[in-house]
């Protein structure tokens, strides 16, 4: 992870201003076919904590704030002391009008009817019924920073307990990682080398905010 998001950063040819990653979780439950828990641990939890070094680093050497979606929306509420719900907005904020006009929670959950939250002919924009996560998430410690991490997983539960539960460590890597760069943050601020306006960006627009 940290290579691919290096280059496209970096790239000589066609850098990109903003990135965002998904982590390939998979929903097969094949996991130990590949390895899940070696490359989590192994490659992208290490890389995770090396990109924010970077970040962190970009930040401290007046390059500014670059826009990687996975640290630039969570530390924007860090610094705010502020918890947040899905961070795609699912269920709650960002709805998915489906081809048939019904509205779903989601835009993975297609044909999952028992959830969805009206038609488009019919139904109120202004009062779409909220689908919240219920699981163990509602007691999680975190849960304030990811909030859930995904609708979709909460409900099918595609991975086995074990898989589920590194799924989880990856999100609480990339929280203790943010939590740590905080005050550095917090003081290229009051150096004047950024300032908070810097983490400004539009919420549930589609990119990736918890790989």
């Amino acid at each position: 992870i940290h290579d691919a998001v290096t280059f496209l950063h970096r790239n000589r040819d066609h850098s990109f201003r903003a990135l965002h990653w998904q982590m390939d979780a998979e929903f097969a439950g094949d996991a130990g076919t590949r390895s899940f828990h070696r490359w989590l641990n192994e490659s992208y939890n290490p890389g995770i904590r090396r990109l924010m070094h970077d970040w962190v680093g970009m930040m401290a050497g007046g390059e500014g704030v670059a826009r990687w979606y996975p640290f630039l929306q969570p530390m924007q509420d860090l610094l705010a002391c502020r918890d947040s719900r899905l961070r795609c907005g699912a269920g709650y904020a960002n709805y998915t009008i489906m081809t048939d006009g019904h509205i779903g929670p989601c835009p993975v959950m297609i044909g999952m009817k028992e959830y969805y939250a009206g038609h488009i002919r019919e139904t109120n924009p202004l009062s779409l019924p909220v689908v919240e996560v219920e699981s163990e998430c509602t007691r999680c410690p975190i849960r304030g920073f990811c909030g859930g991490r995904c609708l979709y997983s909460q409900i099918v539960r595609p991975w086995p307990d074990e898989m589920r539960l590194a799924v989880c460590d990856s999100v609480k890597n990339l929280y203790a990682g943010l939590v740590e760069a905080l005050p550095l943050v917090r003081r290229c601020i009051a150096e004047g080398r950024i300032n908070e306006g810097d983490f400004s960006h539009t919420r549930f627009n589609g990119c990736e905010i918890i790989p």
